[in-house]
C-alpha cells in the first residue's frame, strides 16, 4: 500500500474523487496505448522505406570500392593517395541521412 493511499479518508466523496482519478489515469493509459501503436507503425513504415535505401548504400559503396582498385591498379597507391590529400574531405556530420531518399 502506498504512503498516497495510506492518508485516504474514508468518506463517501474521497471514494468519488478515487475514482475519478482512477477513471482519469485509465483515460492516460488508453491515450498513450493508442500513441504506442501510432508509434510504432510508423517505426515500420521507415523500416520499410530504410531497407531499399540501404540495399542502394551497399550497391554504390561496392561500386566505389570496385572502382578505387581499379584506380589503385592503373595509378598506383602513391598516385592515388596524392589525390587523396589534394581532395576535400566529405562532411557527413552535417550531411542529411535521408538525402538518399
Amino acid at each position: 500500500m502506498s504512503i498516497e493511499l495510506a492518508n485516504v479518508h474514508p468518506t463517501r466523496l474521497e471514494l468519488l474523487r478515487l475514482k475519478r482519478r482512477r477513471s482519469m489515469a485509465e483515460g492516460i493509459v488508453d491515450i498513450l496505448k493508442k500513441d504506442l501503436d501510432a508509434l510504432t507503425l510508423e517505426l515500420f513504415k521507415l523500416f520499410k522505406k530504410i531497407l531499399p535505401i540501404r540495399e542502394k548504400m551497399y550497391k554504390t559503396l561496392r561500386e566505389a570500392y570496385e572502382l578505387f582498385i581499379r584506380a589503385e591498379m592503373v595509378s598506383g597507391s602513391r598516385k592515388i593517395e596524392g589525390v587523396a590529400m589534394a581532395s576535400q574531405p566529405i562532411d557527413f556530420k552535417n550531411s542529411s541521412p535521408f538525402a538518399l531518399l
